[in-house]
């Protein structure tokens, strides 16, 4: 039996606009990866005809094309979003037990150790 090629493109098209507006609403530079991730996560959740990694990618390729499009960012960690991804898949199913507040504090500090080693 031959697998079917999905058009993930139409699904990115469809999570784009949502995105778009929450970086309309808040200001450019304030926008985190984190914040388009998740709720590009929660888009892609909807569509229930695509397996588990085509929402994953179509996560992506939507935060991908906002931070590009809009934020004028090229996304140059594309395994960094994946990781986050992961890691809220995994949170969200309750396999893991943490403490939000301390997770949001490591990940603020390592995307800051990143920003700075970039400069």
């Amino acid at each position: 039996m031959e697998a079917v090629q999905v058009n993930l493109e139409s699904y990115v098209n469809t999570a784009y606009p949502t995105l778009k507006e929450i970086v309309d609403k808040e200001k450019k530079s304030s926008v985190q990866k984190i914040t388009l991730l998740i709720k590009s996560m929660e888009i892609v959740e909807d569509f229930t005809e695509l397996t588990g990694s085509e929402k994953k990618e179509v996560a992506l390729l939507a935060v991908e094309k906002v931070m590009n499009d809009i934020l004028d960012e090229k996304v140059e960690d594309k395994e960094e979003l994946e990781l986050i991804i992961n890691f809220v898949v995994m949170a969200s199913r309750g396999l893991l037990h943490l403490n939000v507040k301390e997770v949001q504090g490591c990940l603020s500090k390592v995307f800051s150790c990143k920003k700075n080693k970039k400069e």
